[in-house]
């Protein structure tokens, strides 16, 4: 679809877009959104059917532990609003360096034989150079900042699991609660666990998407 539309444009537009940088986002940036619409997008719609359904359960269950279990998803948010600003800025980052290292391997394809004719092959070669080094300085900040956040979701949502051992533990030696709760609270988070757990992975997505 989109190379079709391409081809419809007129050719001013062509003239101020360089072919690598088109390239690339014909093959880079289309990824992005579709694995944000085949899989972020499905992750959103699955942890808001599951919430909905699993929290109305859990409050019926018992409301304070409810909260008390879900309190690390403050924590989430906190970091969801440390991390997000920085993925986008290192996400634009290393698709601008990946279209302008797409442009300018693309020209020098093209311009194979004019760069024989000068012996200009090891200046090209070292333009390459440092715009790959680019590319891979900007992946690897995002790639950090990822690393990060994945695994202190993970953390987050196992720390409800925690939560409702200590706390739900304490309930049932003063009554209030019985160890079947304990075991269908438990059944409850491990339904959102991994949901909670892919929001990281969800934002990194929307984030490169966007």
């Amino acid at each position: 679809a989109m190379f079709n539309h391409l081809l419809r444009l007129p050719q001013p537009f062509f003239s101020s877009q360089s072919m690598g940088d088109l390239i690339s986002r014909i093959t880079n940036d289309i990824t992005h959104i579709r694995v944000f619409y085949g899989f972020a997008a499905l992750q959103v719609i699955n942890l808001g059917f599951l919430a909905s359904l699993t929290l109305v359960k859990m409050v019926e269950t018992n409301a304070s532990l409810t909260i008390a279990a879900l309190a690390p998803l403050g924590l989430m948010v906190i970091v969801i609003r440390f991390a997000m600003p920085r993925m986008h800025k290192y996400s634009l980052a290393n698709q601008k360096a990946i279209g302008d290292l797409s442009s300018r391997a693309t020209e020098s394809f093209v311009q194979i034989p004019v760069i024989q004719a000068n012996a200009a092959t090891d200046i090209f070669a070292k333009r390459i150079g440092e715009q790959n080094d680019e590319v891979y300085l900007s992946n690897m900040k995002l790639l950090v900042i990822r690393q990060i956040i994945f695994p202190m979701m993970g953390l987050l949502a196992q720390l409800s699991s925690v939560i409702i051992l200590f706390y739900g533990g304490y309930e049932v030696m003063n009554g209030r609660l019985s160890i079947g709760d304990i075991l269908a609270f438990n059944i409850y988070i491990g339904y959102l666990t991994f949901p909670l757990s892919s929001i990281g992975i969800v934002i990194s997505i929307y984030q490169r998407a966007k």
